[in-house]
This record gives C-alpha cells, structure tokens and sequence, in this order.
C-alpha cells in the first residue's frame, strides 16, 4: 500500500481510529440505551427486542464477514486483472483501499438487514406474505438495480450482490412462512 499525501496518512489515521472508536463504543452504548429502555418494557417485549437484536447484530456481523472473506477480494482481484489486461500497474493508496473496504462492508452488512426489516413491515400489517410473493418480478426488478449501483462495475459483482439481495429476499418470505404457520 501507498501513502500519496502527508493529508492521506493523516485521513487514514483519523479513519481507522474512527471506525475502531465506533467498534469499542457501541456495545456500551447499546447497553447503557438498554438501560434506559428496559423498565419500562413488559417482559414479551424485553424478550423481543433481545431476540431481534441479536439476529440484527448477527446479520450484519455476517454482512461484513462475506464482504471481507468474499466480495472485497474479489473485487480486489477484479481490479489487478483490469490493471493487467490494460497493461498498467496498479499503485493501491492506503486511503482508497480503507474506504472502498469500509463503504462495502457497511453495505453488505446493511443489506443483510433486509429480512428483519421485511419482517417488521409483515408484523404491522404493511405487508403480507401474499404481496411479497406475488411482487416478486418487481421486487428482483428493483434488486438489479440496486446491485447494479451500489456494486462495483462488475457483471460478476453485480450478480452476486443480485443473487445475495435475492436470497435474502426468498429467505424472509420462507420466515414469515414457517412465522405465519
């Protein structure tokens, strides 16, 4: 990796002490908001909130976890090939390198709060497992599309961000199916 500006090791630094502030701090502000919350909730609801909670935290755990093990280096990989194949050699900033790492494993860790969200909506009667189902053309529709925005221009990206936000799709239908039964 290189460094292309005293300004670049100082965004750096400041990023990587941000993200790791963010990483020791949010536990305990969960726990002190839990705090805060929790009298006041009834017992089904403590248990609830608890319950989504650690799937909303394991979901996004998982998010960040396929982008860092799978996507990211692929991407990476992607990158050196079109370096190669243009007859280029690639020069990585360690800025660029950080940020493109962490806007994709926001991303990815969002996206796979997906099914929690749809599962809220199906809760409070937005929803029906009907209209999922039945909306299914549009809703694939609109996942190309968000892949193809958010993805970097890739068709092999593309794709597996679509089959990703597809299968998160199909998975929360299967949920609300075997909830609903």
């Amino acid at each position: 990796m290189n460094t292309f500006s005293l300004n670049e090791i100082i965004v750096t630094y400041l990023l990587i002490l941000i993200s790791l502030s963010f990483i020791v701090i949010f536990p305990y502000a969960t726990l002190l908001f839990w705090r805060f919350i929790s009298p006041g909730l009834k017992p089904s609801e403590r248990n609830t909130i608890m319950i989504k909670s650690a799937q909303s935290i394991s979901l996004f755990l998982g998010g960040i976890l396929l982008n860092y093990f799978i996507l990211y280096p692929q991407i990476f990989n992607w990158g050196l090939s079109i370096a190669s194949l243009l007859g280029t050699k690639p020069i990585w900033g360690i800025q660029a390198y950080l940020l493109n790492l962490l806007y994709l494993s926001l991303l990815t860790g969002l996206l796979f709060q997906i099914p929690l969200i749809t599962h809220f909506l199906v809760k409070i009667d937005v929803l029906s497992r009907n209209d999922l189902s039945s909306q299914r053309k549009y809703v694939y529709f609109v996942c190309l599309i968000l892949s193809s925005l958010f993805a970097p221009p890739d068709l092999v990206m593309h794709l597996s961000f679509f089959i990703i936000m597809i299968t998160l799709y199909e998975m929360t239908i299967f949920y609300i199916k075997i909830k609903e039964s």
